[in-house]
């Protein structure tokens, strides 16, 4: 509104929707905000420069993470944020990955990152979700659907030979579907349903 590139907090009523600039101006576009699951006062912002910001005390104030530079966003889809649904220091954050890795994970809240690339060809990631008890990963990518197993530390091909290859946009875990919901760019919806 008065320039910068800050949040909008938007609030409705009955009849109209009022807006306010908060006050704190990241250093490039925002491409993708979250907030952990468990605590809402835990805040997320990635820029499309690929500089992460976390907040603990509901977006008041706001720390960049220090020396890293995470995946860029796409240039007009942004980049992509999933808090664990489980622990609320952990956080998954999601972008291009042809110069580097496409995902990386923090166990502090988003002060430091670790990569998460064994098994994921270089692709850009759109979308990031995971099931309920935290074990699994879904991503939707610019090469297909995948699924990262926290056990076996490794991103496996979802494809198969029955999913279309094509560029799967977003995903969404449903928990009392056990399915991972799939969107492509033009080759519907698709389902990943797990048994017991």
């Amino acid at each position: 509104i008065n320039g910068g590139n800050h949040l909008i907090l938007l609030t409705a009523s009955s009849t109209s929707i009022s807006h306010l600039e908060l006050s704190y101006n990241f250093n490039s576009k925002v491409s993708a905000m979250s907030y952990s699951k468990i605590n809402p006062e835990i805040r997320y912002v990635s820029t499309e420069n690929g500089s992460f910001y976390y907040s603990m005390d509901n977006g008041q104030s706001w720390n960049q993470s220090i020396n890293f530079n995470g995946p860029d966003a796409h240039y007009f889809y942004g980049s992509t944020i999933f808090s664990s649904p489980i622990a609320s220091n952990v956080v998954y954050i999601g972008g291009s990955g042809y110069s580097n890795p496409a995902v990386y994970k923090s166990e502090n809240f988003g002060q430091s990152f670790t990569p998460m690339n064994s098994g994921l060809p270089s692709t850009l990631v759109y979308d990031i979700s995971g099931n309920d008890t935290g074990d699994l990963l879904f991503a939707a990518t610019e090469v297909g659907p995948y699924v990262y197993d926290e056990l076996e530390e490794q991103w496996f091909d979802l494809a198969g030979v029955s999913g279309p290859d094509q560029v799967y946009w977003t995903v969404e875990y449903i928990p009392e579907l056990m399915t991972a919901r799939f969107g492509t760019y033009g080759r519907g919806i698709w389902d990943f349903q797990m048994d017991e």
